[in-house]
Parts: C-alpha cells; sequence; structure tokens
C-alpha cells in the first residue's frame, strides 16, 4: 500500500508516552523506541477518552507494561489516567498529564489517541476537537512555565501522531515497526469490550499477512 512509515523514524526529543494497551498505543510506543535518542521515553498507562472501564483497565495495565518491557521503554509508576468520558474530563486528565510531564522535565507528550472511520469516511470532528483541546492545553501548560523563573523545559507540547490515521494504517505501521501485536489488552479477553477490538482488528492484521498466535 501506499502508505509507509518512514515519516515516523526521524530521531526527536525525549517524551511521555500515553497508551491504554490498544493496536494505537502499542504503535505510538514502538515509534518513540526506535526515534529514541540519548533518553528512554516513559509511559503513562491511561486513557484520557475514559473508554477502558471497569475489570478492562487491569487487562490495559498489563499489557502496557508487558508492550514498555518488550520495547525498552520506562513505564512509570502512577495509577491508570483515565477519565468521565465526557470533553471537560477529557480536557482535565490531558491537563494533568501535561502538567505531569513538565514537572519532570519532559517537553513532549505523545497520545496514541485515534478514532475508527465514521462510515466510510474519518471522523472529522472528532479529530478537530482532539487536536484543539491538544493544542489549547499545550498552550496554558507553557504559559505557566513562562512564568516561572526557572522552567523545567521551555514549553511542553501534547502531540497527536495517529489521530488521523485509518485503523489499515495503524495495522500497517504496527507490523512495519514489528510492534508487540500479540500483547494487546484485548487480544485473549473474553468480554464484549475486548471482542468487539477482536472484531475491528483482527480481520484487517491477517488481511496484512498477521498470523495470531493465539486468541
Amino acid at each position: 500500500m501506499a502508505f509507509s512509515a518512514r515519516r515516523y523514524r526521524l530521531p526527536v526529543s525525549a517524551c511521555l508516552i500515553i497508551s491504554d494497551g490498544s493496536l494505537p498505543g502499542m504503535v505510538a510506543a514502538a515509534i518513540e523506541s526506535e526515534r529514541r535518542v540519548d533518553s528512554q521515553p516513559k509511559v503513562w498507562a491511561g486513557d484520557p477518552l475514559g473508554q477502558v472501564v471497569g475489570p478492562t483497565r487491569s487487562m490495559a495495565r498489563l499489557a502496557v507494561q508487558s508492550q514498555a518491557d518488550a520495547l525498552g521503554l520506562e513505564l512509570l509508576d502512577r495509577d491508570w489516567i483515565g477519565s468521565d468520558g465526557t470533553g471537560a474530563g477529557q480536557s482535565l486528565a490531558l491537563l494533568s498529564i501535561a502538567q505531569q510531564a513538565a514537572a519532570m522535565g519532559v517537553r513532549r507528550v505523545v497520545w496514541a489517541v485515534q478514532y475508527p472511520l465514521l462510515g466510510v469516511e474519518p471522523d472529522l470532528d472528532r479529530i478537530a476537537a482532539t487536536v484543539d483541546r491538544c493544542l489549547l492545553i499545550s498552550r496554558l501548560v507553557s504559559l505557566d512555565l513562562w512564568d516561572h523563573p526557572n522552567p523545567s523545559v521551555p514549553e511542553v507540547r501534547i502531540e497527536m501522531p495517529l489521530v488521523d490515521l485509518s485503523d489499515t494504517q495503524i495495522a500497517d505501521l504496527a507490523l512495519d515497526l514489528g510492534a508487540p501485536i500479540a500483547s494487546a489488552w484485548w487480544m485473549e479477553g473474553v468480554g464484549e469490550p475486548a471482542q468487539a477490538e477482536q472484531r475491528r482488528w483482527l480481520p484487517l492484521l491477517a488481511e496484512l499477512g498477521w498470523a495470531a498466535q493465539s486468541v
């Protein structure tokens, strides 16, 4: 296919990755693992969208740990950060993460957010709202840093490198990067949330040549 992962492989500074242990989460982690220069990227297990709830959270947390270990990343010893699923809850979660990143001296926050198609088209309204929210929160946290006499970093940016990609592009990236696909939190799950994710991703992965080890 025409899509290429090459543009994601340029070296960049250290970062904090927000991952829920899903396919987009591990793709973002794999990208940053390859792009690292001299600092180990950090991972915060969480889901600012508030979609990973209940018993699913424990499975997702274990998946994030497994993926961090496989990719040589540092999983922060922090509680799962989620939200109530509202826009306000999402903003509060992202604000807290960006503030913590600033306190740790980390300039880049990489959020592995990505939405399925709305019918056959990208969900442009959700994508635009997410981009605007992240830009505004980045600006707010950076303004607070600029008021500080000795800021730990000059700014904090919340990046969303996968937000406008399709499921097929995400699956293609996962294969191209050698991401630990079998560690996705939903891979061996039996509940409806896991089964919904299996229906979403496994046919695409199989079409692209990935053979499931066990599901």
